[in-house]
């Protein structure tokens, strides 16, 4: 019997092999991803800290995400921001962020 390696890529064993080693790799970056974050996290807290303790406000700025839509958009209002009619949230916290 003639076995091609063409032949192998059906087999159960090398079906079996290839999704074991899928979910090896995703789990792997699963893994990264979570330290990634924690980093990025104890990181900021880090920032926030320093920044409190030099007098200033987080470098995040005022927290915006706390605020309604039409707060934002009041506030961009009074800056002067172009656009913000058709802004979203997001859209609008960035838009802030950036005009100061």
């Amino acid at each position: 019997m003639d076995l091609h390696i063409r032949d192998l890529r059906n087999h159960p064993a090398v079906i079996d092999a290839q999704t074991h080693l899928r979910e090896r790799a995703i789990n792997s970056m699963k893994g990264i991803c979570a330290s990634l974050i924690s980093g990025m996290e104890i990181v900021q807290s880090r920032l926030d800290t320093l920044s409190s303790r030099i007098g200033g406000t987080s470098h995040r700025g005022p927290q915006l995400d706390n605020l309604t839509k039409n707060e934002l958009y009041e506030k961009a209002q009074k800056m002067g921001i172009e656009g913000r009619s058709q802004m979203s949230k997001s859209e609008l916290i960035d838009s802030i962020r950036d005009h100061r």
